[in-house]
């Protein structure tokens, strides 16, 4: 492979935002070089688009998952008489997908082939015959930088986005490629998708909710505000919007800076003898990917965070005639 490695170095274009550190994986090295060696006059490679498999009606989380996975990969299809290898080495370029979405919600499933020409040459072919419906969504490259501190590109990706389905938070087809030992090109397809968590029946505010206590807590909890909702449908619009909202899924996220001492509302939902049933809070600041979630507790027991709590603390603000949580 050249100099020794020091470093590894990635370029990117397009919207693919960040390339984890490549993942060394337990993958078979019998393969690669070992079959279907490249020869003068053979077919170039050709990506072809095919209908992609059905996916069962029935499946969902990890299980429908894996289905779409398999029927992105399923729909790239290489001419020739060029057939899937077992797997790459562990120390090629393409051991792994070109980047991973921090989730552990994340299916990944691949193929791997080699073809005959160069790899710039495959990703041209690639990127000009991918699948339809299949925009392309980044593509980048990588290399090794040697001891005298140059780098040298030895792999390419190009990645494809599918709208995702329902219960889906996102699809990819991944497509990289490396040079050979021997000659060619080895080629690998990635389907990655993520799955969403959902939230379950248990999680919900109980029946039987009359009125609402809020409370505005400012600073160090010192409590600035305090009202009780009880309007009927005030009270049942309020329980609505909060059993409507997605838990916060699962994985690492980057979140600006947060307000110091950030001003919290809590709503207290309590039933006809003004028992306490549930609680729910929403701090001041940025929404995103769940870096302000609300929580929320039923019975005092904690549940998992919710997103998209400001838009019930809009509500609230429309009950009261106020605004909770100004900026």
């Amino acid at each position: 492979m050249g100099a020794p490695v020091a470093a590894r170095a990635v370029r990117v274009r397009g919207r693919t935002a960040v390339l984890w550190p490549l993942l060394l994986a337990a993958l078979l090295a019998s393969g690669c070089g070992k079959s279907n060696p490249p020869h003068a006059g053979d077919p170039a490679i050709s990506v072809h688009a095919v209908p992609r498999t059905p996916v069962p009606v029935s499946a969902s989380g990890r299980v429908l998952a894996v289905a779409v996975a398999r029927s992105l990969v399923g729909a790239v299809r290489v001419s020739g008489r060029w057939l899937p290898l077992a797997d790459v080495p562990r120390s090629s370029p393409i051991d792994s997908a070109p980047g991973r979405p921090a989730t552990p919600n994340l299916v990944d499933v691949h193929r791997v082939w080699r073809v005959p020409g160069r790899p710039r040459e495959a990703l041209a072919t690639v990127r000009g015959s991918h699948p339809a419906g299949l925009p392309v969504d980044g593509e980048g490259s990588g290399g090794s930088r040697g001891v005298d501190g140059r780098e040298v590109e030895d792999f390419w990706y190009v990645s494809f986005r599918a709208a995702p389905r329902r219960g889906l938070g996102s699809e990819q087809l991944s497509l990289s490629m490396t040079a050979a030992p021997g000659g060619g090109t080895l080629l690998r397809a990635d389907g990655q998708v993520v799955w969403l968590s959902l939230r379950s029946a248990a999680e919900r505010i109980p029946a039987g909710a009359r009125s609402i206590e809020v409370t505005r807590e400012s600073g160090r909890g010192r409590v600035s505000l305090r009202r009780t909702i009880a309007a009927p449908a005030s009270v049942a619009r309020i329980v609505a919007a909060v059993d409507r909202l997605p838990i916060v899924q699962p994985g690492t996220v980057v979140c600006p800076a947060e307000r110091a001492q950030a001003p919290v509302v809590v709503l207290s939902f309590r039933g006809a003898r003004q028992q306490p049933l549930a609680q729910a809070s929403q701090a001041a600041g940025p929404e995103v990917d769940g870096c302000t979630p609300m929580r929320f507790s039923v019975g005092g027991r904690e549940m998992q965070p919710l997103s998209e709590g400001s838009g019930v603390i809009d509500i609230v603000d429309r009950a009261l005639g106020l605004t909770l949580l100004a900026g």
